[in-house]
C-alpha cells in the first residue's frame, strides 16, 4: 500500500525516525509592509536527521487573522532557501499555500493547517532548519492564537488558541 502526497510517496510500513515539534501558545502580532515577505515569529523548527536521504514531513497549524479580508500567502525556507513553492510566472508571487481571512470581523479567527513532504538528500547527521514567512496584500498586522477585539469575554470567538510545527523524520 502507498499513500500519494503531492511532493511523493510514502510506502507502507514506513519507519517514524523522529518527532520534533515546537508549539506556540503566545498571542502576538506579525506586521509586515505592502507586498513583502516577513519571517513568522515562533514557527522555526531545527531537526539533524538520524537516517541517511531520509523523508521530512512538516506540519504547521496555526490560528491567524488579518483584519482587511486580503489573501496571506505563506512559504517555508529550509537553511534560507525557498521549498516546495510555486512555479515562476510572470511578477506573480511564488508560494506554498494561501488563505483568505475574515475580512472585517474582529471578533473570529481561522485555524490554517498544511504539511508537505521534503527530502532534502543529505547524510546521517545533516541539519535543517525550516522558517516560515507570511506576504499579504497591503501593510498591516497579522494576528496569532486571537480574534482582533481581543475582548476579554467568555465565548468561543474570544478564545486563545495554540499553533505549532512539528517535523517527522522518516526513513527512506
Amino acid at each position: 500500500m502507498a499513500i500519494v502526497f503531492s511532493s511523493g510517496t510514502l510506502s507502507a510500513p514506513t519507519k517514524l525516525l523522529q518527532v520534533q515539534q515546537t508549539v506556540i501558545s503566545s498571542r502576538f502580532t506579525n506586521a509586515s509592509s505592502n507586498n513583502s515577505w516577513v519571517s513568522m515569529s515562533g514557527f522555526s523548527r531545527s531537526i539533524t536527521t538520524i537516517g541517511s536521504n531520509s523523508k521530512l514531513l512538516i506540519t504547521v497549524n496555526m490560528g491567524i487573522v488579518k483584519p482587511d479580508g486580503n489573501t496571506v500567502a505563506f512559504k517555508f525556507q529550509r537553511n534560507g532557501s525557498d521549498v516546495a513553492i510555486g512555479d515562476a510566472d510572470g511578477n506573480r508571487v511564488r508560494a506554498m499555500f494561501r488563505a483568505t481571512d475574515q475580512g472585517t470581523d474582529t471578533a473570529h479567527a481561522d485555524c490554517v493547517s498544511f504539511s508537505f513532504i521534503d527530502q532534502p538528500g543529505g547524510g546521517a547527521g545533516s541539519s535543517y532548519t525550516y522558517q516560515l514567512y507570511f506576504n499579504h496584500e497591503y501593510s498591516g498586522t497579522l494576528y496569532v492564537n486571537r480574534n482582533i477585539s481581543y475582548s476579554n469575554a467568555s465565548s468561543a470567538e474570544s478564545s486563545v488558541t495554540t499553533s505549532m510545527i512539528q517535523i517527522q523524520e522518516i526513513a527512506p
